[in-house]
């Protein structure tokens, strides 16, 4: 049915993706291919037989200044001046709102 996910490509279909969050849409619609192109982030998707997608997340890399980093992310590191850190599409991840609901109702 689904492959597993794979760095997004031109061959991948985006144009029917609604996934219910209006930002999510966009981005994958719009910014998602100038991102990769740029390697200014790394987006996967799962997609269908036709390479619809049907789901996808964003990975973006940043970094924190230690001193302005929240004590939870500080506690257990090191001295560091700057943190490295990898950030997941808002931690969210889009899906396809008709997949889904079409496999809970067969589940059901």
């Amino acid at each position: 049915m689904y492959g597993p996910p794979v760095a997004f490509g031109d061959l991948h279909v985006t144009e029917p993706f609604d996934c219910g969050e209006e930002p999510l849409n966009v981005y994958l619609k719009r910014y998602a291919g100038q991102n990769e192109k740029r390697h200014a982030t790394r987006t996967f998707v799962i997609a269908d037989r036709s390479n619809r997608v049907v789901g996808y997340y964003t990975l973006v890399v940043g970094d924190v200044e230690l001193a302005n980093a929240p004590a939870a992310v500080k506690k257990g590191l090191g001295q560091y001046p700057i943190v490295k850190s990898i950030l997941m599409g808002g931690c969210r991840i889009g899906a396809v709102r008709a997949h889904f609901s079409r496999a809970a109702r067969n589940a059901g």
